[in-house]
C-alpha cells in the first residue's frame, strides 16, 4: 500500500528541481508515489522530470497547460493513491531523509488526520535559519488548532487523503494566496494536529517581480479575502486579526490603485467605515470634531479646517472622523485604516484642490509658505481624477436634480473671469508674459505632457500609448497650424525626482516645437488656439479662458458636453455648462482656507491671498532651475537681453518675448 503521495506543482524550475527530487528519492519512507505535475513549463523541466521516471518508477507525470500551483496539486490529489498526502514545492526540499518517515509514523501512532513539523527558510547565497513562531514547534504534542490559529506553511505537514475528499478540500484556482485557505479550512476540519518539533523543510524564499501584476494581486486579494471570510464565520478572531494586520501594514503598497468588483482593495476586504455622500456635503460640521491624520504636507493649513485635528501618532483622544492624505499608502495610513476599523469610525480621504499654491510642492528650496495648499477636496472613495468608478464629484455632477441659482451663476461668472484676467491656477509661480512661438499668423494647437507614471493617467483610462495617440491626433487634424508641446512644471522645480514626461524625449522638427521654460498655464492658453490633453487639469483651464479642448483620457471634466472627447464614459449621462461645472468643482467641492488669518474662507479671499502670495514670492530670490538629464536636449538653450531690458529667449526653435508684467 503506498503510505504518502508526494505532490509538486512544476513550473519553470530548472535552477532547483534535482535538488528538489533528490531529497524526495532519498526517504528511507519507501512506500510512497511522487507525483509531479509540469504546469506549461518552458525551460528543461520537462526533461528533468522524465530522466527522474525513467530511473524511479515511484514517478507519475502529468503534463498540462499552465493554470497554476493550486489548479495541479488539485490534479495530483485526483490521482494520488496514498494514505497520506504531502504538497512541495519544486524549489523547496526536504531538511533530511527521514521526514516522511517521521510524519507518517506520527500521524498513525496518534491516530491525527494531519501531522506537521517544523520549517527553515533559505535564500540565495545564505545559509538556512529559523522562520518566525508559527513555523516553528517548540516539543512533540497534539494541538488543537483554535489555540494554533497559524494559517501559513501547509507544506510542513501530511494530510490524510481520505479525510481531505470527504470534506471537499482542494486548492481556489488562484495563482497566489491559494494555500492559505486551503490550510485553513482543512486544519478547522480536523480539529487538531500533531506537531513534530524536528525541522521536516526547507522554505526557498525567491524575489518574485511578478508579483505587483494585477492579476497576481487581483488573486491574491481573492485568496485573503476567503480566509477572512471563513475566519469570521467560524469566529477563528486571531486567524481574522493575524490577517487583517498583515494586510494593513505589509500589503498596503502592493494593493495601491487596484479594484475589485468596483471597490478598493481595502473595502473590498474590510467594508472600512466612511461618510455618505450626504455627510460629506456637510463635512463642514466635522470641522469642529475630534479628527486624526497621518503626519503629511499641508497639515498646519488642514487645522484652519479642523479645529480639533492631531497627528495620529501623537493622538490624545478618540477620534470622531480618520483622514489619510492622497491616494499612496504607507505605514501611517495604514495604521489609520486599522484604527477605522477597530473603532468604527469614519475615514476620508483628502487632496489638493484646485487654486492651491505659490509653487509646487516638489520644489523643496524654498519657504514652505510658498508650497503649501490653500484649498482641499474630500472623497469618501476615489479621487476625482479616478474615472475607473464612480467618484464623489463625479456623482455630484452627474445629479440631474442639482442646479445653480442665477446668483450663483453670476458668482461662478465673475470667479472664472477673474481667475483668467489674473492668470490664477493650481501652482501660481510662473512667469506670467506672452510667448512668440513658431510662425506668425499660423494657429497654435497646445499639447500638454504630465508626469510619467503619474496616479491621474491610469486611473483617467491612459497609459504610455494615449499619448503618442494624442501627439499624433493633433497633428493630423491641423496639418497647417504650429504644434506646440508643453512640459509638466514639476519637471523644472528644484529638488524634484519627477523630471520624466512622456514628451522628454521628443525633439522639435517641421512645425513642432517643445516648450519647457515656465510659464503661466493662462498665459499659454489665452495664447493658443486649441488645446489637447490626456488627463490633465490645464484642459479645465482651457475650459474657463473659451478654448476648444480634445480629452484623450478621462478627466473629470470630459463626458459632460464641453469638451470633444476621445472615450466615452457611460456613467456621466448629464450635459453641464461651464458654470455648473465650476461651480461644483470650485465651490461645491472645495474648501478654502486663509493662511494669513488663520481660518476658513471664501474663493474669492483665497484667489485674493494667492496673488499677493505670488507677488510676495515674485520679489523674493528663488534657487536657480538646476539642469536636469532628463529633458536635456542636443541643441543648446541660451538667453540674451536686449536694450529694452524684454528677455528674448531661443529655445529649440522658439523665440519667446517675455513682456513686462505689472
Amino acid at each position: 500500500m503506498t503510505k504518502v503521495s508526494v505532490i509538486i506543482p512544476v513550473y519553470n524550475a530548472e535552477k532547483y528541481l534535482r535538488e528538489c527530487l533528490n531529497s524526495v528519492v532519498k526517504q528511507t519512507l519507501n512506500d510512497i508515489e511522487i507525483i509531479c505535475i509540469d504546469d506549461g513549463s518552458t525551460d528543461n523541466s520537462p526533461q528533468i522530470l522524465k530522466e527522474y521516471a525513467s530511473k524511479d518508477d515511484r514517478f507519475v507525470i502529468i503534463e498540462q497547460q499552465n493554470q497554476g500551483a493550486g489548479a495541479a496539486r488539485n490534479k495530483g490529489l485526483e490521482i494520488a493513491r496514498g494514505e497520506f498526502v504531502f504538497f512541495m514545492d519544486s524549489d523547496d526540499f526536504y531538511y533530511d531523509k527521514n521526514v516522511l518517515k517521521k510524519l507518517y509514523n506520527g500521524a498513525k501512532d496518534k491516530e491525527v488526520m494531519i501531522c506537521g513539523g517544523s520549517s527553515v527558510e533559505l535564500r540565495e547565497r545564505k545559509k538556512t535559519k529559523p522562520r518566525k513562531t508559527g513555523f516553528r514547534f517548540g516539543k512533540n504534542s497534539v494541538v488543537d488548532f483554535n489555540d494554533y490559529q497559524f494559517i501559513y506553511g501547509y507544506w510542513r505537514f501530511i494530510y490524510n487523503l481520505k479525510f481531505l475528499k470527504e470534506n471537499n478540500l482542494n486548492f481556489p484556482n488562484y495563482r497566489r494566496f491559494e494555500d492559505p485557505i486551503f490550510f485553513l479550512k482543512a486544519m478547522h476540519k480536523a480539529q487538531k494536529f500533531y506537531a513534530i518539533k524536528d525541522t521536516v523543510y526547507v522554505y526557498r524564499i525567491i524575489p518574485r517581480a511578478k508579483e505587483y501584476l494585477t492579476p497576481i494581486i487581483t488573486d491574491l486579494v481573492h485568496g485573503m479575502k476567503d480566509v477572512l471570510d471563513y475566519a469570521q464565520q467560524n469566529k477563528l478572531d486571531k486567524v481574522y486579526e493575524d490577517l487583517k494586520n498583515s494586510i494593513l501594514t505589509d500589503y498596503s503598497l502592493r494593493f495601491q490603485y487596484i479594484e475589485i468588483d468596483e471597490k478598493d482593495c481595502f473595502n473590498y476586504l474590510f467594508d472600512i467605515p466612511t461618510l455618505s455622500d450626504e455627510q460629506l456635503d456637510n463635512i463642514n460640521e466635522y470641522f469642529d470634531k475630534n479628527v486624526l491624520i497621518a503626519k503629511v504636507q499641508g497639515r498646519e493649513y488642514l487645522s484652519y479646517l479642523f479645529k480639533n485635528i492631531e497627528d495620529y501618532k501623537s493622538r490624545t483622544r478618540q477620534a470622531d472622523m480618520l483622514l489619510i492624505w492622497g491616494w499612496k499608502m504607507y505605514k501611517g495610513p495604514s495604521k489609520i485604516m486599522k484604527y477605522a476599523i477597530d473603532k468604527n469610525v469614519p475615514l476620508v480621504r483628502v487632496e489638493d484642490g484646485f487654486l492651491r499654491s505659490a509653487d509646487t510642492s516638489c520644489n523643496t528650496k524654498v519657504n514652505k509658505k510658498y508650497t503649501q495648499g490653500v484649498s482641499f477636496t474630500f472623497t469618501n472613495d476615489v479621487f476625482h481624477f479616478d474615472a475607473m468608478q464612480s467618484s464623489y464629484m463625479e456623482r455630484q455632477i452627474n445629479n440631474p436634480e442639482f442646479k445653480i441659482t442665477e446668483d450663483e451663476r453670476i458668482r461662478v461668472r465673475k470667479a472664472i473671469n477673474y481667475i483668467v484676467e489674473n492668470h490664477l491656477t493650481k501652482y501660481n509661480h510662473q512667469p506670467i508674459y506672452t510667448p512668440s512661438i513658431g510662425r506668425e499668423g499660423v494657429s497654435k494647437i497646445l499639447v500638454v505632457d504630465q508626469s510619467y507614471g503619474d496616479s491621474s493617467i491610469s486611473r483617467g483610462l491612459a497609459d504610455d500609448d494615449t499619448f503618442k495617440e494624442m501627439l499624433d491626433a493633433a497633428i493630423k487634424e491641423n496639418p497647417n497650424a504650429d504644434i506646440i508641446v508643453k512640459t509638466h512644471p514639476d519637471a523644472l522645480a528644484p529638488g524634484s525626482k519627477r523630471a520624466l514626461g512622456y514628451y522628454s524625449t521628443l525633439e522639435p522638427h517641421d512645425n513642432i516645437y517643445v516648450l519647457r521654460e515656465p510659464i503661466n498655464p493662462i498665459s499659454l492658453l489665452q495664447y493658443v488656439d486649441k488645446v489637447y490633453v490626456c488627463t490633465t487639469q490645464l484642459g479645465f483651464e482651457a475650459l474657463l479662458c473659451g478654448k476648444e479642448v480634445h480629452t484623450f483620457g478621462m478627466p473629470f471634466y470630459a463626458g459632460w458636453g464641453l469638451t470633444i472627447d476621445k472615450q466615452k464614459c457611460k456613467r456621466r449621462t448629464v450635459k453641464r455648462t461651464l458654470e455648473e461645472l465650476f461651480y461644483i468643482i470650485y465651490i461645491k467641492n472645495t474648501h478654502y482656507v486663509d493662511p494669513e488669518n488663520k481660518c476658513i474662507c471664501s474663493i474669492e479671499r483665497a484667489m485674493e491671498y494667492l496673488i499677493e502670495l505670488r507677488d510676495e514670492y515674485k520679489n523674493n530670490p528663488i534657487p536657480p532651475v538646476k539642469e536636469k538629464k532628463a529633458i536635456s536636449l542636443t541643441k543648446k538653450i541660451f538667453s540674451i537681453t536686449d536694450q529694452n531690458n524684454h528677455k528674448i529667449i531661443m529655445i529649440l526653435g522658439i523665440k519667446i518675448k517675455l513682456k513686462k508684467t505689472e
